[in-house]
């Protein structure tokens, strides 16, 4: 995901100073928040063995990688219901924890932070875009609804392991 938000930020370099500000911190802090829980998560399970990525994982980041090479309003509703997902799923989950010790904690806490404002302002972008043109409108719906039904076999997958 982060690699997809560098290759967006990229397109910006020339048409928006902001926006390309913009993907590449959202590039950066992906990264690193992605490296700060794998090693909390090396550290509080003991974890040794690095896993392959699964399938779905990799259809997922390859079909994220092709929409944001293919131009900004692919890559901007290819990469969204990863961010909105993420979003929504870490409030809520944070919201509803009912034990103390639960394993996927250390994730809720790093996914429930303050990302809504940063949301908000990728919506405007991806809107700003969608405005252009109805059938760039289309394109992008398109886009974000496969998105999406790749964010739910991603974690449908997640969850059967």
């Amino acid at each position: 995901y982060s690699k997809s938000l560098k290759i967006l930020s990229d397109k910006f370099i020339t048409i928006s100073e902001e926006y390309h500000k913009k993907f590449e911190k959202s590039s950066y802090d992906c990264l690193e928040l992605v490296k700060d829980l794998k090693e909390k998560y090396i550290n509080k399970f003991k974890l040794k063995e690095e896993k392959e990525p699964s399938p779905i994982c990799k259809e997922y980041c390859d079909f994220e990688r092709k929409n944001v090479e293919a131009g900004i309003p692919q890559g901007l509703s290819g990469c969204l219901a990863c961010y909105w997902v993420y979003d929504e799923i870490g409030r809520y989950m944070y919201a509803n924890q009912t034990k103390d010790e639960n394993i996927y904690k250390i994730w809720m806490e790093d996914y429930s932070g303050s990302s809504s404002k940063s949301l908000i302002k990728y919506l405007e972008i991806c809107n700003e875009y969608a405005a252009k043109d109805k059938e760039v409108e289309k394109m992008m719906t398109k886009i974000y609804k496969k998105a999406v039904q790749f964010e739910y076999d991603f974690w449908d997958d997640a969850c059967k392991k």
